[in-house]
């Protein structure tokens, strides 16, 4: 019996990883810039057919390596990046995040909007994080 159990457990476990063996990896580019003021890390999705840039994420972290903004753009299929959205990020004495503020792309401007959304953390006196609004 123990070994009816065994072997089936072991067959699912190999079945399973087939699966996930068959699915591409996704194909990306980055690139780490570091200064005396901080790092900017760039991360290109490429599309899986054709090899062409889909996506680009770009992050600014500081010397402290806290993550200071982070911009996502698409590739407008023929010569330039298209903003989508951004967040940045500020930090409390104790260096946790004090607030996030997020931007969205204005198409009609071709540049960010005007608009943004700011998200306060509010956190306890043992500084655990209590709420967001």
């Amino acid at each position: 019996m123990k070994t009816i159990i065994i072997t089936f457990i072991l067959g699912a476990l190999f079945s399973i990883s087939n699966i996930y063996a068959n699915e591409p990896e996704p194909k990306v580019l980055t690139n780490v810039e570091t200064t005396e003021s901080g790092t900017k890390k760039e991360i290109i999705y490429l599309d899986e057919d054709s090899s062409l840039p889909k996506d680009k994420t770009i992050m600014y972290y500081n010397t402290d390596d806290q993550m200071l903004s982070k911009c996502c753009y698409k590739w407008d299929g023929y010569k330039k990046w298209i903003g989508t959205r951004k967040y940045e990020y500020k930090y409390n004495a104790e260096g946790k995040i004090e607030s996030v503020t997020h931007t969205e792309w204005d198409d009609n401007k071709g540049d960010w909007a005007d608009k943004s959304e700011t998200t306060a953390h509010v956190y306890t006196n043992q500084g655990e994080l209590m709420a967001t609004n």
